[in-house]
């Protein structure tokens, strides 16, 4: 995310177009939005990414958002942070995202690959 995060990854429904007649050019895959999808995105069991121990020996809390591309096959295929309360929660998420697997977003009742906006917060209890 922060810093670590890769620009987005290519593209997954492969999107032709017409170069010149009778010649179609791949103009790579596809990774649809929330609102182009019939059912979005949504992880298999809660994200619950670990607390980082300098920020709760602080008494801090936070929050980050980030656009996560969820694969075809509910993997993740990459995260784009959006905004951080502290880097050392970015770092938390994006390591959770690691073994994270989803139910891919759904498009016309086929699994797509789509784009999924994450809110997480760390409170203290």
């Amino acid at each position: 995310m922060a810093g670590a995060c890769a620009s987005p990854p290519p593209r997954t429904e492969t999107a032709a177009r017409a170069a010149s007649p009778g010649v179609q050019e791949d103009a790579g895959p596809r990774y649809f939005s929330e609102d182009e999808v019939d059912l979005p995105a949504r992880p298999l069991a809660p994200l619950e990414p670990a607390y980082p121990p300098q920020l709760r020996a602080m008494g801090l809390e936070g929050e980050v958002e980030a656009r996560v591309v969820v694969l075809a096959d509910g993997s993740v295929g990459g995260a784009q942070l959006v905004s951080s309360s502290d880097e050392a929660f970015t770092a938390a998420v994006r390591e959770s995202l690691r073994d994270t697997r989803f139910h891919p977003a759904q498009r016309g009742g086929h699994p797509v690959a789509s784009w999924v906006t994450l809110r997480l917060r760390f409170r203290l209890e």
